[in-house]
């Protein structure tokens, strides 16, 4: 594998108690850059409060490399937009160990050197930072996809897929801090490849005499498409906000103009120019990925 290419919608992130302000949710997809699993890169949206207790959200590409690097993507965002977001990863160059990274068709910077130029394993789904039993969040999609020898992205096939969906303690009697439980699956086509992994989780309470029923999920309804006018970089802006808001995993085959404009490494969506806005990385403690799902 030399790339990676997810899509997903922001869930609306709740937790059972007081804000937390030790607890961060991360969706993202992960790339291994080393047969031993040492250097990656992680591209996704994180979910946490701010000390004034309001819920933000930030998207972020992590880096993983000599140093382990957090960087925020342009502003954090106050609620869920409703809107499918896109996160790539390509090589730099034929060859390198470095990856450009990509929010929403737009370059956001690149990784620091990896091993290697390829890599053998990818994962994609949550990791919870702190608080696991009160935080729950409707089903996400993440559409992911890889980049292959021919510079094609392409679905993964299930027999390739490894599914991890941790769970606490929820036997009757235990104790609540310490009970969650992910529902987890696999999106697959005709095809047996893997369209989405699908995750959802509630607040669920261990039961003293008899099960509880855990609260119902929620999916949220397609946005409606906004329209952008003209051409921008090469590339027919109106198709791709189109194609952004209904099938951002197809816009590299179906938007004119947008597969040369990114290999040209420019700003190829005029919508999302504020995200380009210059943040400083920082340096942050990586979260426990045995609490990925």
């Amino acid at each position: 594998m030399y790339g990676t290419f997810t899509t997903f919608r922001y869930p609306a992130i709740t937790y059972a108690s007081t804000a937390p302000l030790n607890s961060t949710a991360y969706n993202g997809t992960r790339m291994f850059t080393s047969n031993n699993l040492s250097t990656s890169f992680e591209l996704g949206m994180g979910a946490s409060f701010t000390d004034q207790g309001a819920l933000v959200y930030q998207p972020y590409f992590w880096d993983y490399g000599p140093t382990s690097r957090y960087n925020p993507i342009g502003d954090v965002l106050f609620k869920p937009d409703d809107r499918l977001h896109s996160f790539m990863g390509m090589p730099h160059c034929t060859g390198c160990t470095t990856w450009d990274v990509f929010y929403d068709f737009n370059m956001i910077g690149t990784t620091q050197a990896g091993d290697t130029p390829t890599a053998h394993h990818v994962s994609t789904g949550w990791t919870l930072d702190g608080e696991l039993a009160n935080v729950s969040f409707p089903q996400t999609q993440n559409r992911i996809q890889y980049l292959d020898g021919n510079n094609t992205f392409q679905r993964f096939s299930i027999k390739d897929l490894t599914i991890r969906a941790p769970e606490g303690n929820c036997s009757p009697g235990a104790d609540p801090k310490y009970c969650f439980r992910f529902t987890t699956g696999a999106n697959v086509s005709p095809a047996r490849t893997v369209i989405s992994w699908d995750v959802s989780k509630d607040v669920v309470t261990p039961p003293r005499l008899s099960p509880r029923t855990a609260p119902t999920t929620t999916t949220t309804g397609a946005p409606s498409p906004v329209a952008t006018r003209g051409y921008f970089n090469g590339v027919d802006q109106a198709q791709l906000s189109q194609c952004m808001h209904t099938a951002p995993d197809q816009c590299l085959t179906t938007v004119p103009g947008l597969s040369r404009c990114l290999q040209q490494r420019k700003a190829c969506n005029s919508d999302g120019l504020d995200a380009l806005h210059a943040r400083e990385p920082v340096t942050r403690t990586a979260p426990m990925t045995v609490d990925q799902a």
